[in-house]
């Protein structure tokens, strides 16, 4: 089963003091896991499938009363999808999504060197799909995960690999994967004995600072960055948040308009807001033992006119 959460942008103001309101928009049959989502600026979503096989879904139009997922690709050749990012456009007309996937035994048992990136575009006005391989990546890498592309730069993404406790720097047009960008073990590392080999996750930028979660740790930290996504000169990670003494996982996230950040939890099956000025926080969608958004993996915003 699969939730997706859609509120008002105003919501954020009172966050804190209420929960907000939730409706399943679809779902598929029972033994799917769906991963992350991407909201396209007309509005629809990309959805990526983890198990039992690797697709790439849509909504169109998720604000109209009846709403169905739509397999829009498949990547026969592996069994998971994990990431998504739009990237900036490199022509006119056409949206560049790139995602990474790879084999798994289970859902988050992974199979170390089966990894690669992909590059799916959106061409206008027809709104043709064309999917092309861009990378086979690492053969060390171990857990391909979180995703995100560097403000108005085309040919770059970020790539956490959750397994091996870094975020690497994806060069779209050789496939070059650098794995050295951004390692940092106390922050990005798997916590020890955990029962899922999952540190650094969900990855963002705002604000010339690129964000992530541990989600073992339940922490959220971020480090200052340069315009080209590579650390700043003697940048250090700046501890954001710490949900650990009431979060047991943190997946991916995304940030509202004035900065705040909401979370999913994924095994608390839940949604939490945390506070950009006071880093207060509170669960504002399910909770452990609830089914409203059990498992969630991702979070996304989208207004008319802005993504």
């Amino acid at each position: 089963m699969f939730s997706i959460i859609l509120t008002a942008v105003a919501a954020a103001a009172v966050a804190l003091s209420e929960s907000l309101p939730s409706k399943t928009l679809a779902q598929l049959e029972v033994g799917t896991f769906l991963e992350n989502i991407a909201v396209r600026s007309n509005g629809d979503l990309l959805v990526t499938k983890l198990w039992p096989s690797a697709a790439i879904y849509t909504i169109r139009s998720p604000w109209e009363r009846r709403n169905k997922l739509e397999e829009i690709i498949s990547i026969p050749s592996i069994q998971s999808i994990y990431g998504l990012a739009q990237v900036t456009p490199s022509r006119q007309g056409v949206e560049t999504f790139v995602f990474v996937g790879g084999n798994s035994t289970t859902p988050g048992e992974t199979v170390t060197g089966s990894f690669g990136a992909w590059a799916i575009d959106f061409e206008s006005p027809r709104n043709k799909v064309k999917v092309r391989k861009i990378s086979d990546m690492s053969p060390r890498s171990k857990f391909l995960n979180g995703v995100t592309a560097i403000p108005d730069i085309s040919d770059v993404v970020l790539v956490a690999d959750s397994a091996n406790g870094f975020i690497g720097r994806l060069e779209l047009t050789t496939g070059t994967f650098d794995t050295s960008t951004f390692r940092f073990p106390l922050e990005m590392d798997p916590v020890e004995d955990a029962r899922l080999p999952i540190g650094v996750n969900g990855i963002q930028i705002r604000d010339e600072h690129l964000y992530w979660t541990n989600s073992f740790q339940a922490c959220i930290y971020r480090i200052a960055i340069t315009p080209t996504g590579h650390p700043t000169m003697y940048s250090r990670p700046e501890l954001i948040a710490n949900l650990s003494s009431g979060v047991n996982f943190l997946d991916d996230f995304a940030f509202d308009i004035d900065g705040n950040i909401y979370a999913s939890t994924n095994l608390d099956n839940s949604v939490v807001f945390i506070d950009a000025q006071s880093k207060e926080w509170k669960t504002v969608v399910g909770g452990i033992g609830e089914m409203t958004v059990a498992g969630s993996t991702s979070v996304a915003f989208w207004s008319r006119g802005q993504r």
